[in-house]
């Protein structure tokens, strides 16, 4: 799922929300907004480790 980064900078991710994906993990086991947030920030810079 594509996310709808409205702004970044090395301190914040805005984002715009798609409606029915968990905030966070839960028991569902659906993918949620943080790990796709950590995925994206591993994909687009040099040195992610700094972000988490």
């Amino acid at each position: 799922m594509n996310i709808n980064l409205l702004y970044e900078d090395n301190h914040l991710l805005i984002v715009d929300k798609p409606v029915n994906i968990p905030v966070q993990e839960d028991s569902s086991e659906d993918k949620d907004l943080l790990t796709m947030l950590k995925e994206y920030i591993k994909r687009n810079t040099i040195n992610p480790e700094r972000f988490i």
